[in-house]
């Protein structure tokens, strides 16, 4: 669910940043900026050792995508592989180990990279996506604007987004409810 959060981005029509995730992160040491290093480190340690399923500090380069985009983060396809060669392990192919990981990701966050838009941001562009101003979307129109403009989703990523958002009695997605869902799931994870 994580990739189309953030491919939504592609539809907003500024380039506001925010990330609620980083604000709860942010505010967690305001008074002791040592407390909030420690305590965002964590974090991300923690968000790596949920994919370091043998527990060998390391992880496929293939789960590296969910787990930035875990912490909040937002990058687009083009952008997570320039990360990813970055922080690949250079003697063991398809492979990132968590001490390779962890500055990458901290200095990320700290450069405010790859953040995602605000969650009134979000409700426009989906206002823009629909036309008619039914305040709901359909399934085909979803699928138009999802797999034909901005950064394709692929069928799995599709079928995701549909059983999180979509009403199964009106079979349509209510956006606003949809973005708000989105905004109780931001705060949950920081």
């Amino acid at each position: 669910m994580l990739k189309w959060v953030c491919l939504i981005n592609t539809f907003t029509v500024d380039d506001g940043f925010l990330v609620i995730v980083m604000e709860g992160i942010e505010s967690v040491g305001k008074d002791k900026p040592e407390i909030a290093s420690a305590e965002l480190k964590q974090r991300v340690v923690q968000a790596f050792q949920i994919f370091d399923h043998d527990q060998t500090n390391s992880v496929d380069v293939r789960e590296i995508g969910t787990i930035i985009r875990s912490l909040g983060l937002c990058p687009d396809e083009t952008e997570l592989q320039s990360v990813v060669q970055e922080m690949e392990d250079t003697t063991q192919e398809g492979v990132v180990s968590l001490d390779r990981f962890t500055p990458v990701v901290l200095k990320i966050i700290a450069d405010q990279r790859y953040r995602s838009a605000p969650i009134d941001d979000l409700l426009t562009a989906f206002q823009v996506l629909d036309v008619d101003g039914k305040g709901h979307l359909s399934e085909d129109e979803l699928r138009r604007y999802f797999q034909y403009k901005g950064e394709v989703f692929q069928p799995d990523e599709m079928e995701e987004l549909f059983n999180a958002a979509f009403d199964n009695q009106s079979k349509v997605v209510n956006y606003e409810s949809f973005v708000h869902l989105l905004a109780i799931e931001d705060d949950n994870l920081s």
